[in-house]
């Protein structure tokens, strides 16, 4: 079997990165043979190069696995006479208006009718969650959930030996950690409150580390911005002691796969996270993490994370048994493969 990936996005993009481009070595084991054509840059010049080699992978193709990438109407009819074995993967709520864009600049139901055709057109969906397939189900009735998953090797945690070595490591502080772009920034400002409360109660006790390409300060929390690096995304993460996700409850936010609090798990830190999407079905509240909706929960919860390494050793254990179970690429490989297999002999 040959199977064209056309990404969204470049490797960089943890999105594409971890849903195609570091599929390409599982899937050959299968015995499939895997060409990702990456996104073009902005030229004329890069444009028109990619559009030759996808019309002339399509013949070298026996189906194509197109990520989140919405061509235009023309161009994916052409893409269909040409190879009509087609797979599609989503794993934002791409056909809603994202948190941080003014609902008034944004056509959403223009956007769902666009991807609503080409679901309409696939053999085969793929999604990376419950409340997206449920978006899919109106299109399409061959769908497959494939949660985006996590090298669980790579994303390991690095244990202090004594509780001691890992508080003389950090000045004695317990650092509190988020990661995400800078359009996501916004979802900090739902806990700005409890932090500027917390570090108040705990004075000069926790650090709120940023992993962004864009720096974040609030007033009265000791913040310490790292710029994003791929090279350097483990050992930042590996530094944090507890893991936050808070979201909005809208249409975009409920589409989320829960990525960050996952890589969180798996390098066994304990996480903090609103209930939305797919956060609910990761966490099992008091088990491997806390939920938190309200000012007086974030305080609450965070407070008992920062007051109790115990509990921050059981959580991380536990949230990374529960990743190593469900959200790694020996889990989610043959569900892929699977995929792959039905389209190709369909």
């Amino acid at each position: 079997m040959r199977a064209l990936f056309l990404p969204l996005y470049d490797r960089k993009w943890a999105s594409s990165r971890c849903r195609v481009y570091l599929y390409k070595k599982k899937l050959e084991e299968y015995s499939i043979k895997v060409n990702i054509l990456s996104p073009p840059n902005p030229n004329i010049y890069s444009r028109g190069f990619y559009v030759f080699r996808i019309f002339y992978l399509l013949l070298w193709a026996d189906l194509i696995y197109i990520q989140k990438k919405i061509f235009p109407p023309f161009f994916f009819s052409v893409i269909r006479i040409l190879n009509n074995k087609l797979i599609f993967d989503f794993d934002d709520a791409i056909f809603a208006c994202p948190t941080s864009v003014d609902p008034y600049l944004f056509n959403a139901e223009c956007n769902e009718k666009k991807l609503g055709n080409v679901l309409k057109k696939c053999r085969h969906i793929v999604t990376g969650n419950s409340y997206l397939s449920q978006f899919a189900k109106k299109y399409n009735s061959h769908i497959t959930i494939v949660p985006t998953p996590v090298d669980h090797e790579l994303f390991s945690p690095v244990l202090p030996k004594t509780a001691d070595a890992s508080l003389e490591r950090k000045g004695g502080k317990v650092v509190l950690g988020w990661v995400g772009k800078s359009e996501n920034l916004v979802y900090l400002d739902l806990v700005k409150e409890a932090l500027q409360e917390i570090s108040n109660i705990r004075q000069n006790l926790i650090i709120l580390k940023i992993v962004c390409d864009q720096p974040y300060f609030i007033k009265g929390v000791d913040v310490l911005n790292q710029p994003w690096d791929i090279k350097n995304e483990v050992d930042n993460l590996r530094s944090i002691d507890i893991g936050l996700m808070p979201l909005i409850d809208d249409e975009w936010s409920r589409g989320k796969c829960s990525f960050k609090a996952i890589q969180f798990m798996c390098l066994g830190i304990p996480v903090v996270i609103s209930p939305v999407g797919t956060n609910k079905e990761i966490v099992s509240h008091g088990i491997n993490g806390y939920f938190a909706n309200t000012k007086e929960e974030w305080t609450k919860r965070l407070l008992n994370l920062i007051d109790d390494e115990k509990t921050r050793r059981e959580f991380g254990l536990a949230g990374r048994e529960f990743v190593i179970a469900k959200h790694t690429y020996e889990v989610t490989t043959p569900i892929l493969v699977k995929v792959l297999r039905g389209v190709f002999c369909d």
